[in-house]
């Protein structure tokens, strides 16, 4: 018998898709085991846009979402953001463009 061997998963932000994006962008990210996670949106002015995620999750992949919203609930406008996680001493960054 063959046993397949699965990797742990990593602290990690994955792919985030569609991207560009129009409504909504999934974004993946996985955790090595049960920690605090926060994930942000910011301009490219570094500007903090929106608090998507901000807490503590099971280790393994999870999925969020940004619905190209600011804090207040309003649509921001076409361009260029950067999406930022951070969990334990990892901090990873992806760009994404949101079209409309």
């Amino acid at each position: 018998d063959i046993e397949l061997i699965r990797p742990e998963p990593l602290t990690k932000l994955l792919n985030i898709y569609p991207n560009p994006f129009n409504l909504m962008a999934n974004l993946h990210f996985s955790l090595s085991d049960e920690q605090s996670v926060k994930i942000e949106i910011f301009n490219i002015r570094g500007r903090l846009i929106k608090t998507v995620l901000n807490e503590v999750r099971s280790a393994g992949e999870h999925t969020t979402f940004w619905f190209g919203e600011n804090e207040r609930g309003e649509r921001v406008a076409s361009g260029l953001y950067i999406c930022r996680m951070v969990s334990g001493s990892y901090q990873g960054h992806r760009k994404i463009l949101l079209l409309k």
